[in-house]
């Protein structure tokens, strides 16, 4: 397993996920290898984490997540990423 998280400074983000929650579904779940996705509101902003059966699937949700950003939203924001494979899941 990999997972990716990313970090955005703002809260447009989870309000626009929360809106078109049920299309981000579709653009996620259509990604090989694609295991889960959460989006968390902080006090700062908003994290997103995905995890794929592999780091290529990871790659394309960051792809992905950029591109649909870009393409239905106004929003002009880069998340700060952070990924990995995952050492230990319960």
């Amino acid at each position: 397993m990999h997972t990716v998280i990313r970090t955005y400074d703002t809260h447009d983000v989870i309000d626009v996920l929360v809106e078109h929650r049920d299309e981000i579904e579709e653009v996620m779940d259509s990604i090989d290898g694609f295991m889960s996705y959460q989006a968390i509101r902080t006090p700062l902003g908003t994290v997103t984490i995905t995890t794929c059966n592999n780091k290529a699937g990871c790659d394309e949700s960051v792809k992905r997540a950029k591109e649909w950003l870009a393409q239905n939203t106004d929003i002009k924001v880069t998340p700060t990423v952070a990924e990995g494979p995952v050492d230990v899941d319960f």
